[in-house]
């Protein structure tokens, strides 16, 4: 009888350890809960989530931020590519084919920033895009100011977890620091 139960302990703990190699968990030990919790044991791993499965989510969400990055880095350079072009283009054909919103924001007084940010400037409102992308950004991390950076590095602080919708960020166009969620339309872009 007492073999029998020794046997039944045995084949509970290897099954279990079994199951536990299949998602990723530790052999040995899992073997030693069926063992000695018996089908106890076996109904824990059972409901346990698979290990290995989380792993690779994680890993594969690591590599698609990372080609996003990539993506993102190319596009934007092609968008900066394709501007000095078409700038050569109206010097070159004597235009102006400028929009008049950045007309004016080539002209627009560049504030001093007096301390952590604060409220747009006067000029006209314009796509959002458009208004983020053309100017260089400031943010505070630890107390520190950091910066200058360009928005597309902005948008990687952002999907790294470095900066949040209270981060303090600030631009010329802006007569003090703010928050990224005080900022109209800032924390949505961040996140396209």
């Amino acid at each position: 009888m007492i073999a029998l139960e020794f046997l039944f302990m045995l084949l509970i703990g290897g099954v279990t350890a079994y199951v536990a190699s299949t998602k990723g968990r530790n052999v040995v030990g899992w073997f030693v809960v069926g063992f000695f919790f018996n089908c106890i044991g076996l109904v824990l791993i059972l409901v346990i989530g698979d290990e290995g499965a989380q792993n690779d989510l994680k890993r594969e969400n690591r590599r698609l931020r990372e080609k996003l990055r990539m993506d993102r880095t190319v596009a934007d350079r092609r968008h900066r590519e394709t501007e000095k072009r078409l700038e050569v283009h109206d010097v070159a054909l004597g235009v102006d084919t400028s929009t008049p919103a950045e007309r004016i924001e080539e002209h627009a007084e560049e504030p001093m920033p007096g301390g952590p940010l604060a409220e747009e400037s006067n000029t006209p409102s314009r796509a959002a895009n458009v208004r983020f992308y053309q100017v260089h950004w400031h943010y505070a991390l630890d107390s520190e100011q950091q910066g200058p950076v360009s928005f597309e590095e902005l948008r990687d602080l952002w999907i790294d977890g470095v900066l949040n919708s209270q981060s303090l960020v600030w631009n010329k166009r802006l007569s003090n620091w703010k928050s990224i969620g005080q900022v109209r339309d800032l924390e949505g872009e961040l996140r396209a």
